[in-house]
């Protein structure tokens, strides 16, 4: 759990300076992309844990062995999963129509 505390300490730290580094506003959909990464974040280590003691349980593996095969065996469902959400959020940060500024039209 250690390393999650690490994980997410560097999250927030990126997650915050993000938007001003690409000149957008941190608005709703900002935030509720950031919330979405966070719960992704902490799930993940959570799966591997869990697919580790299932190895250790079920084929009596050594528990280095175990995290390590888990590690690799969640690798890809993972990494997908990741991948799709952020893809998932690009069209909500790309600017539309004709005086668009951060997704949004502008009303002048």
């Amino acid at each position: 759990m250690q390393h999650t505390g690490v994980t997410l300490q560097i999250l927030l730290l990126l997650g915050l300076l993000s938007p001003g580094a690409v000149y957008q506003p941190f608005d709703m959909i900002s935030m509720l992309g950031f919330l979405i990464l966070m719960g992704t974040v902490v799930n993940n280590p959570i799966l591997i844990v869990h697919q580790a003691a299932s190895n250790v349980r079920e084929q009596g593996m050594r528990a280095t062995e175990a995290v390590r095969d888990a590690a690799e065996s969640r690798f890809r469902p993972i990494a997908m999963s990741t991948i799709t959400t952020i893809f998932g959020h690009v069209p909500h940060r790309r600017p539309r129509g004709g005086r668009a500024r951060g997704g949004r039209v502008g009303s002048r």
